[in-house]
């Protein structure tokens, strides 16, 4: 699968995904920005972009608890990280960037340290 289908697998999955709604329009927008901030530096742009399409998952209705009190404690990281490795795997997004690292010592699949 070309960059193109995988990045076009994603965005149809969260368009399908988010709810509520208007909380579409917030990751391409977050890539954007995030993209033109990059500019003049080194990053690997798939990883962005899988990033900031991705990061809300465990925040959309139906992918986080809703009950009241488990919401409360609910960390919608790990579910976002555990469910985007798979997700992106399944769409063709090469593997071996799935553990790439961020300055911040953490990679896409996992959550901070």
């Amino acid at each position: 699968m070309t960059a193109a289908t995988w990045r076009e697998a994603l965005v149809a999955y969260i368009r399908a995904e988010t709810l509520p709604l208007d909380k579409f329009g917030h990751m391409p927008r977050l890539y954007a920005l995030a993209a033109r901030l990059g500019q003049g530096t080194e990053y690997d742009d798939d990883v962005l972009f899988a990033a900031a399409w991705m990061h809300d998952l465990g925040v959309f209705l139906g992918h986080r608890p809703q009950d009241p009190t488990e919401l409360a404690k609910w960390d919608h990281v790990p579910y976002t990280v555990a469910k985007s490795r798979d997700l992106l795997a399944g769409w063709g997004f090469p593997t071996e960037k799935l553990d790439l690292r961020s300055p911040a010592g953490n990679c896409l699949a996992c959550p901070p340290c």
